[in-house]
């Protein structure tokens, strides 16, 4: 199983496009989660516009990592033995802190070139192991 490759920044034209850096304390490894987090739809889920997905069920105050890929298949998080994620080329597109209702909202402008492509979402809360439910979405 190969590993997420947790990058700073990907590019806008690959997945959504507003990016934030990764910190390097995010990384550490932590203890085995309970899977509480539940990644809701892609809204609007057009090309062209900006588009914004929530994760609830997170814990308060934590960074929330959202990825997006295009091929199915399964990675391994770093630091989480037997945790993986429902895609085979995930990249970290932004990261966000979840608020005190345990919800964390990331917004990017989806390029008019991904019309027709099929992304897969997830939200991964390090701190606890934790991987959301994937959302599949083809742009139309």
């Amino acid at each position: 199983m190969k590993q997420i490759p947790f990058r700073s920044a990907i590019a806008a034209v690959a997945t959504l496009a507003l990016l934030l850096p990764v910190a390097a304390e995010a990384l550490a490894a932590p203890p085995a989660g309970t899977g509480g987090l539940v990644l809701g739809p892609l809204i609007p889920g057009t090309t062209g516009t900006v588009n914004s997905i929530t994760v609830t069920g997170a814990v308060p105050g934590r960074r929330i990592f959202f990825v997006a890929g295009f091929q199915a298949g399964t990675t391994g998080i770093p630091g989480c033995v037997g945790i993986s994620v429902d895609m085979a080329d995930p990249d970290v597109n932004q990261t966000i802190v979840a608020n005190g209702a345990g919800e964390a909202t990331a917004m990017g402008m989806v390029n008019a070139g991904l019309s027709g492509r099929t992304v897969r979402l997830q939200a991964v809360q390090r701190g606890d192991c934790d991987v959301s439910n994937l959302v599949v979405h083809t742009f139309p």
